[in-house]
């Protein structure tokens, strides 16, 4: 039931309850008007005293309710995924007027669809205030918002309810799995070297230009003393070069509806692994200092330069945790725009990532490729098919041609493992 039905539902209650509390005034009245006597004055009284008690609860009651919500420590609006966070609500109703109790029901939507309700009874404290804390189930990867919260609180006769809305407006991110990779064996041979990430991270090949000078450090060699340097400070100091610039990686991710065979359910879970390892990926270029840039095909192209595909860039952030699934037919424009931004970054390490591997996906390789790139195509798929079997063989050796090595993935968590970098 939405909140428009449980309204009408309310409203259609709270007639009904108007239609008996007057019938009944009216009853007393007329008892009291041709009948007299002391009972007659006592029921009208008694009535009088009703009517005007339900009349201040209408009137009154929690028609100012304030209040605020704070989400988990109310440090940050982006989460890991899986995530469960403490949400608090703080309510406080000024006025006087004696209240049993206060239903306070809150509402947390993805993408705009609701997917997780909280209803709870607080009786007021001291201040007329009251806390309700909760913790939300694991949040998949989303953008998620609050509806107002509805405070809801009856009679002491439980006859008649009132309910408001406190808008107090919520909302943060839930991120993309992210899979630590240690290694990409087929980006790494790219650029020259085998070596593990994490070692790249720590000995960068350096360049012939020098940047200026640094303090002398233990192992330094003889050759890279700057003399001059040295003279004028009387403490050692060392030449300093630029790092040697490393090749740039692209990860494309397929996001066209129609890439993703399956019902809605099986699509979606294909393509959350699709943006899992999207996102481990640039992880992993940022740990290995790599320029990565990330292009999306879907309704258009989305193209994140190095500069802006940062783990740690919001608006970057922003968009991994909301990015769906979209429809797609201008492929000649959408070949044309990747061609063009690639062209740029000749010899790059590619991953391609679809949920399908039809001739129309396999055109934006085949163009890359002749653009210098090589790497993984990474197939997410359902179940992981047999590799001796003779269609994967062919898509295998096409692949191939274009200095691709076909992946095909079923639960992100294997990733690691099938990039050459051992289980995770």
């Amino acid at each position: 039931m939405n909140h428009s039905q449980r309204m009408w539902q309310r409203k259609g209650a709270r007639k009904r309850t108007i239609i008996a509390v007057a019938s009944m005034y009216v009853s007393c009245l007329f008892y009291f008007l041709f009948q007299g006597g002391k009972t007659s004055v006592m029921l009208l009284a008694m009535a009088t005293v009703l009517l005007v008690y339900w009349g201040v609860v209408l009137v009154g009651g929690i028609r100012s309710v304030r209040g605020t919500r704070m989400l988990g420590d109310g440090s940050g609006v982006f989460f890991p995924a899986n995530s469960q966070l403490y949400v608090n609500i703080r309510v406080t109703v000024p006025g006087w007027l004696p209240i049993p109790y206060l239903v306070v029901r809150d509402e947390l939507c993805r993408f705009g669809s609701s997917c997780n309700t909280m209803e709870s009874a607080v009786a007021l404290g001291a201040g007329r205030s009251a806390a309700v804390t909760y913790r939300t189930p694991s949040l998949a990867r989303g953008y998620y918002e609050f509806a107002p919260a509805i405070c809801s609180s009856k009679d002491l006769f439980g006859l008649f309810e009132q309910c408001r809305s406190l808008n107090a407006p919520s909302a943060f991110y839930v991120m993309p799995t992210v899979i630590p990779i240690p290694r990409w064996t087929h980006a790494e041979r790219q650029v020259g070297h085998g070596v593990h990430a994490a070692s790249s991270v720590r000995h960068h090949r350096e360049s012939s230009q020098q940047n200026g000078v640094r303090e002398y450090v233990y192992g330094d060699k003889l050759s890279r003393i700057h003399w001059n340097a040295t003279a004028k400070t009387g403490m050692l100091k060392t030449r300093q070069f630029d790092p040697e610039s490393q090749s740039p990686i692209i990860v494309v991710l397929d996001c066209r509806s129609l890439s993703y065979e399956g019902n809605k359910t099986v699509a979606d879970e294909k393509f959350e692994a699709a943006v899992s390892t999207m996102a481990s990926l640039v992880q992993y270029g940022a740990q290995c200092q790599r320029p990565t840039y990330v292009a999306a095909i879907g309704e258009r192209l989305n193209w994140w330069t190095a500069d802006q595909a940062k783990p740690e860039i919001a608006v970057f952030r922003q968009w991994m945790s909301t990015v769906q699934l979209e429809s797609s037919e201008e492929q000649e424009q959408l070949l044309a725009a990747l061609t063009e931004h690639a062209l740029m970054l000749h010899g790059a390490s590619l991953a391609f990532i679809s949920g399908h591997a039809s001739s129309d996906v396999l055109i934006y390789t085949r163009t890359l490729s002749k653009l210098g790139c090589s790497g993984s195509f990474i197939h997410v798929k359902e179940e992981v098919s047999a590799p001796h079997n003779e269609r994967s063989q062919s898509l295998i050796r096409l692949l191939a041609s274009q200095r691709l090595h076909y992946i095909s993935l079923s639960q992100v968590q294997d990733l690691p493992k099938l990039l050459g970098g051992g289980a995770a």
